[in-house]
Protein backbone atom coordinates (compact mmCIF):
# COMPACT_ATOMS: atom_id res chain seq x y z
CA UNK A 1 0.00 0.00 0.00
CA UNK A 2 1.48 3.40 -0.85
CA UNK A 3 1.25 4.34 2.79
CA UNK A 4 3.36 2.32 4.13
CA UNK A 5 6.15 2.96 1.18
CA UNK A 6 8.78 5.78 2.24
CA UNK A 7 10.19 7.89 -0.63
CA UNK A 8 12.90 10.07 -0.57
CA UNK A 9 13.50 12.71 -3.50
CA UNK A 10 16.63 14.57 -3.68
CA UNK A 11 16.03 18.64 -5.08
CA UNK A 12 12.40 18.26 -3.68
CA UNK A 13 12.33 22.44 -2.83
CA UNK A 14 11.14 23.22 -6.47
CA UNK A 15 10.41 21.89 -9.91
CA UNK A 16 10.44 18.50 -11.27
CA UNK A 17 11.45 17.40 -7.43
CA UNK A 18 8.53 19.29 -5.75
CA UNK A 19 6.19 18.36 -8.01
CA UNK A 20 6.61 14.97 -7.44
CA UNK A 21 6.32 14.80 -4.02
CA UNK A 22 3.41 17.07 -4.27
CA UNK A 23 1.54 14.50 -5.90
CA UNK A 24 3.29 11.20 -4.37
CA UNK A 25 2.29 12.42 -1.15
CA UNK A 26 -1.58 13.29 -2.54
CA UNK A 27 -1.22 9.42 -3.64
CA UNK A 28 -0.66 8.27 0.39
CA UNK A 29 2.99 7.74 0.09
CA UNK A 30 5.61 9.24 2.78
CA UNK A 31 7.62 11.33 1.07
CA UNK A 32 10.87 13.17 2.33
CA UNK A 33 12.88 15.71 0.02
CA UNK A 34 16.40 16.94 0.57
CA UNK A 35 17.52 20.79 -0.39
CA UNK A 36 21.05 22.52 0.19
CA UNK A 37 18.88 25.07 1.92
CA UNK A 38 15.27 23.97 2.98
CA UNK A 39 14.99 27.61 4.67
CA UNK A 40 15.19 29.57 1.61
CA UNK A 41 11.89 29.18 -0.12
CA UNK A 42 8.39 27.92 1.59
CA UNK A 43 8.36 24.33 1.67
CA UNK A 44 5.49 21.84 0.78
CA UNK A 45 3.23 20.53 3.81
CA UNK A 46 3.41 17.46 4.60
CA UNK A 47 6.70 16.16 2.86
CA UNK A 48 9.39 15.78 5.48
CA UNK A 49 12.43 18.40 4.16
CA UNK A 50 15.82 17.47 5.50
CA UNK A 51 19.14 19.52 4.44
CA UNK A 52 21.18 17.56 2.57
CA UNK A 53 24.55 18.37 -0.42
CA UNK A 54 24.58 15.37 -2.75
CA UNK A 55 28.01 17.05 -3.46
CA UNK A 56 29.01 15.48 -0.20
CA UNK A 57 29.51 11.92 1.20
CA UNK A 58 29.22 12.96 4.86
CA UNK A 59 25.91 15.30 3.92
CA UNK A 60 24.45 12.27 2.15
CA UNK A 61 25.19 9.83 4.68
CA UNK A 62 23.46 11.97 7.64
CA UNK A 63 21.09 12.44 5.67
CA UNK A 64 19.79 9.09 4.58
CA UNK A 65 20.11 7.99 8.33
CA UNK A 66 17.90 10.81 9.68
CA UNK A 67 15.55 9.77 7.10
CA UNK A 68 16.00 5.92 8.29
CA UNK A 69 15.89 7.18 12.17
CA UNK A 70 12.40 8.23 11.81
CA UNK A 71 11.01 6.10 9.12
CA UNK A 72 12.58 2.85 9.52
CA UNK A 73 13.14 2.32 6.01
CA UNK A 74 13.51 3.31 2.51
CA UNK A 75 11.25 2.14 -0.23
CA UNK A 76 11.87 4.15 -3.24
CA UNK A 77 15.03 6.65 -3.76
CA UNK A 78 14.23 9.76 -6.68
CA UNK A 79 17.52 11.11 -8.03
CA UNK A 80 16.60 14.33 -8.61
CA UNK A 81 18.76 17.44 -7.83
CA UNK A 82 20.53 18.33 -10.69
CA UNK A 83 20.86 21.89 -12.93
CA UNK A 84 21.74 22.89 -16.36
CA UNK A 85 25.14 24.29 -17.87
CA UNK A 86 24.34 25.88 -21.41
CA UNK A 87 27.50 27.24 -23.58
CA UNK A 88 30.14 26.20 -25.79
CA UNK A 89 32.79 24.22 -24.50
CA UNK A 90 35.51 27.23 -24.77
CA UNK A 91 33.36 29.45 -22.70
CA UNK A 92 33.10 26.90 -20.04
CA UNK A 93 35.50 26.52 -17.31
CA UNK A 94 37.15 23.45 -15.82
CA UNK A 95 36.02 24.51 -12.60
CA UNK A 96 32.23 24.59 -13.88
CA UNK A 97 32.24 21.48 -15.26
CA UNK A 98 33.66 19.40 -12.81
CA UNK A 99 30.60 21.09 -10.18
CA UNK A 100 27.85 20.17 -13.07
CA UNK A 101 29.64 16.57 -13.08
CA UNK A 102 29.89 16.59 -9.15
CA UNK A 103 25.72 17.40 -8.58
CA UNK A 104 24.45 15.84 -12.32
CA UNK A 105 26.63 12.82 -11.78
CA UNK A 106 28.61 11.78 -8.93
CA UNK A 107 25.42 12.88 -6.95
CA UNK A 108 22.95 10.07 -7.97
CA UNK A 109 26.01 7.60 -7.83
CA UNK A 110 26.83 9.18 -4.36
CA UNK A 111 22.64 8.71 -3.18
CA UNK A 112 22.50 4.90 -4.63
CA UNK A 113 25.46 3.84 -3.23
CA UNK A 114 24.46 5.15 0.29
CA UNK A 115 20.82 3.17 0.01
CA UNK A 116 21.49 -0.19 -2.07
CA UNK A 117 23.47 -1.43 0.86
CA UNK A 118 20.01 -0.42 2.60
CA UNK A 119 17.56 -2.00 0.19
CA UNK A 120 19.29 -5.05 -0.14
CA UNK A 121 18.99 -5.78 3.45
CA UNK A 122 15.00 -5.04 2.98
CA UNK A 123 14.62 -7.30 0.46
CA UNK A 124 12.89 -4.28 -1.97
CA UNK A 125 13.61 -0.95 -2.95
CA UNK A 126 13.84 1.45 -6.67
CA UNK A 127 16.11 3.90 -7.58
CA UNK A 128 14.79 6.41 -10.23
CA UNK A 129 17.05 8.77 -11.91
CA UNK A 130 15.50 11.75 -13.43
CA UNK A 131 18.18 12.68 -16.32
CA UNK A 132 19.99 15.57 -17.39
CA UNK A 133 18.08 15.63 -20.58
CA UNK A 134 15.05 16.16 -19.03
CA UNK A 135 16.34 19.63 -17.63
CA UNK A 136 18.35 20.49 -20.82
CA UNK A 137 15.31 20.19 -23.51
CA UNK A 138 13.05 22.22 -20.74
CA UNK A 139 16.03 24.47 -20.58
CA UNK A 140 16.29 24.69 -24.78
CA UNK A 141 12.12 25.44 -25.29
CA UNK A 142 13.18 28.25 -22.48
CA UNK A 143 9.87 27.09 -20.17
CA UNK A 144 8.66 24.29 -18.52
CA UNK A 145 5.90 24.75 -20.39
CA UNK A 146 7.38 23.99 -23.97
CA UNK A 147 10.16 21.50 -22.25
CA UNK A 148 9.27 18.56 -19.59
CA UNK A 149 6.02 19.64 -17.65
CA UNK A 150 6.97 18.65 -13.86
CA UNK A 151 3.37 17.37 -13.64
CA UNK A 152 4.20 15.19 -16.46
CA UNK A 153 7.73 13.91 -14.93
CA UNK A 154 5.65 13.63 -11.57
CA UNK A 155 2.92 11.53 -12.82
CA UNK A 156 5.45 8.95 -14.87
CA UNK A 157 7.23 8.53 -11.76
CA UNK A 158 4.48 7.62 -9.96
CA UNK A 159 3.81 5.57 -12.86
CA UNK A 160 7.28 3.81 -12.49
CA UNK A 161 6.39 3.27 -8.95
CA UNK A 162 3.24 1.50 -9.20
CA UNK A 163 4.05 -0.65 -12.15
CA UNK A 164 5.24 -4.19 -12.02
CA UNK A 165 7.55 -4.35 -14.83
CA UNK A 166 8.71 -0.44 -15.35
CA UNK A 167 10.83 -0.20 -18.13
CA UNK A 168 14.77 0.80 -18.10
CA UNK A 169 14.06 4.71 -19.34
CA UNK A 170 10.80 6.66 -20.07
CA UNK A 171 11.18 9.96 -22.45
CA UNK A 172 8.77 12.27 -21.62
CA UNK A 173 7.81 16.19 -22.69
CA UNK A 174 9.75 17.53 -25.64
CA UNK A 175 12.33 14.63 -25.37
CA UNK A 176 10.01 12.65 -26.90
CA UNK A 177 10.28 15.46 -29.52
CA UNK A 178 13.87 15.32 -29.80
CA UNK A 179 14.63 11.33 -29.77
CA UNK A 180 12.54 11.45 -32.92
CA UNK A 181 13.82 13.87 -34.89
CA UNK A 182 17.01 11.91 -33.77
CA UNK A 183 16.11 8.95 -35.69
CA UNK A 184 14.28 10.75 -38.61
CA UNK A 185 16.23 13.76 -39.52
CA UNK A 186 19.80 13.58 -40.52
CA UNK A 187 22.38 15.34 -37.62
CA UNK A 188 22.82 18.08 -39.30
CA UNK A 189 19.89 19.23 -39.76
CA UNK A 190 19.27 19.03 -36.01
CA UNK A 191 22.76 20.52 -35.31
CA UNK A 192 22.07 23.88 -37.29
CA UNK A 193 18.20 24.13 -35.60
CA UNK A 194 20.24 24.56 -32.22
CA UNK A 195 23.25 26.90 -32.94
CA UNK A 196 19.90 29.36 -34.67
CA UNK A 197 17.83 28.83 -31.40
CA UNK A 198 21.11 29.64 -29.36
CA UNK A 199 22.28 31.95 -32.05
CA UNK A 200 26.02 30.73 -32.33
CA UNK A 201 26.52 31.96 -35.92
CA UNK A 202 25.47 35.36 -34.95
Amino acid sequence: MPENRVVLITGASSGFGRETARLLLGRGYRVYGTSRNPSAKPQESGVGIMTVDVDSDSSVENGVKELLDEAGRLDVLVNNAGYVLTGGAEETSIAEAKAQFETDFFGPVRMAKTVLPIMRKQGTGQIINLSLRQRATAKLDEDFENGADPKIVAETVLRIITSKNPKLEYAVGSEKRYKTLKHLMPQSIIENGVRRHWKLDG
